[in-house]
């Protein structure tokens, strides 16, 4: 008897632990995602701020001669 209490007990902290598990793993996918977005949007940005440094050095240059 005492073998099958343990066993119940034992299968409703595994279900528990198995929900914990699933909502983390929602978490991270979640947290993964948005790193990524953000990682895009950092090339994006460093792009835009390359060519606009590349323009105003051209008219830097422009305007020395």
């Amino acid at each position: 008897m005492e073998n099958i209490n343990l066993i119940i007990i034992l299968t409703k902290e595994l279900r528990k632990q198995k929900k914990i598990h699933i909502v983390y793993n929602h978490i991270l996918n979640k947290v993964l995602n948005e790193l990524n977005y953000l990682n895009e949007e950092k090339k994006y940005f460093k792009n835009k701020i390359s060519v606009l440094q590349k323009v105003n050095n051209s008219k830097i240059n422009v305007q020395i001669f």
